[in-house]
């Protein structure tokens, strides 16, 4: 999911609490926080020696110590520090948003929007984490200078 139609379904659903499944059933416990938001620029050069250029938005969800009975945060109050951050920050629109998260035995991941539904009173982020890919192995050629060149894994 962009960025982009992140904040546009939180203004969408502003009164809505927003929750976050980060496994099946499994939820970020109400009392979490968006502690940070980061406009990542990646470049790399992948196994074949192919150049990728990254935008990124990582929201972090932190959970702050002791036990908590708040209820979420609305997606209001998401989108109100996703707009604080932005005119900082000016966050790419288009560029994919992903969500750092971890506690107690559950290591921290970045996971990826696998989904975004809405029920009656919430609004539900359904993530996952990615297995790493050889991005090679995906395609098959790639150009570079104007010269199609045939390409696999390393």
């Amino acid at each position: 999911m962009t960025t982009k139609k992140f904040i546009q379904f939180l203004a969408e659903h502003s009164s809505k609490s927003l929750v976050f499944e980060y496994e099946a059933g499994q939820y970020v416990p109400a009392t979490y926080h968006i502690s940070e938001i980061k406009k990542v620029h990646q470049e790399s050069l992948d196994c074949g020696g192919f150049p990728h250029v990254m935008e990124q938005t990582v929201a972090q969800l932190w959970l702050p110590g002791g036990a908590g009975t708040k209820p979420p945060i609305n997606c209001k109050k998401a989108l109100e520090i996703f707009e604080r951050v932005d005119q900082k920050l000016s966050l790419q629109g288009e560029a994919e948003l992903l969500f750092e998260y971890g506690f107690e035995s559950l290591r921290t991941s970045i996971y990826q929007v696998a989904a975004v539904s809405v029920a009656a009173e919430r609004v539900v982020v359904q993530l996952f984490v990615a297995a790493p890919v050889c991005k090679p192995s995906l395609v098959s050629t790639h150009s570079t200078k104007g010269v199609a060149k045939q390409v696999g894994c390393c």
